[in-house]
């Protein structure tokens, strides 16, 4: 019982954040609406830089500039597809641009961190390990997209990928506070450590399913799918019965009535 009621409650609390957008949403200009998201994605792919220029500078204000700004180019990664659902404004500029203003939000901070900040062989290999996987699963994923002609069947995001994709933000963010507030707790390198534990595993599972979707069917299979393919061709083929002799027996039924 109180299980069950626990699991209501955080569906409640998950939905909240949705409805709370759609309530705001339905305020935005109609006319606004199919460019909004393609410009919250060209936000988000201007940030990053901005970040790391930020970060270049070394003034106390430009570092929480940086803070500020990733936190809202974050956000804008959820808003822009949200918003694109919502209100069916899906366009091949803003699918093109989204996944590469992630990259260049999160390559910059990363790289601005490791190149202008303390730094040791640990948190170079984390960074590291994370812009590789990175690039990996980019590329994988166009060429399964683009496999036979573009007819190859997309990678899809797995769990595991969302789940590294929180803990990384999570621990951008830290390290940008920490970098703004002049600490050296380390607790964002600690929890980006988690984030590249997540996204080995996690390019691990896509490396299985892109192999699994090579392999050749089974014998028993083709079999049964040749047999299936014959089937349906002998009957597309099958010639149909002529008019006549169904008209004559239907003359001969009456007669005997």
């Amino acid at each position: 019982m109180a299980g069950h009621m626990i699991s209501e409650i955080v569906s409640i609390l998950r939905k909240l954040p949705d409805q709370a957008l759609s309530a705001l949403a339905s305020q935005w200009p109609s006319s606004w609406r199919h460019a909004t998201p393609t410009l919250l994605t060209l936000f988000r792919l201007v940030a990053g830089p901005l970040v790391f220029l930020s970060l270049l500078a070394k003034l106390p204000f430009l570092a929480w500039t940086a803070l500020v700004l990733f936190i809202l180019g974050a956000l804008t990664d959820y808003l822009d597809g949200f918003l694109a659902r919502l209100w069916r404004a899906e366009s091949w500029l803003g699918q093109v641009l989204d996944p590469v203003a992630d990259k260049v939000l999160v390559a910059s901070v990363l790289i601005g961190l490791i190149a202008f900040g303390p730094t040791n062989f640990w948190i170079n290999l984390v960074v590291y390990s994370l812009l590789i996987r990175e690039l990996l699963v980019s590329g994988l994923r166009e060429s399964t997209a683009n496999q036979s002609g573009g007819k190859g069947q997309a990678l899809a995001v797995s769990i595991l990928g969302k789940i590294k994709t929180t803990f990384q933000m999570i621990a951008i963010t830290v390290l940008l506070a920490e970098n703004a507030a002049g600490m050296t707790l380390n607790l964002g390198y600690w929890i980006l450590s988690g984030a590249m534990v997540l996204s080995m595993v996690s390019l691990v599972e896509y490396l299985v399913a892109i192999v699994r979707s090579q392999m050749p069917e089974k014998p028993e299979q083709q079999a049964q799918t040749v047999d299936d393919a014959d089937a349906i061709e002998a009957k597309i083929e099958a010639p149909s019965e002529p008019e006549a002799p169904r008209k004559a027996v239907s003359e001969q039924s009456r007669e005997a009535d």
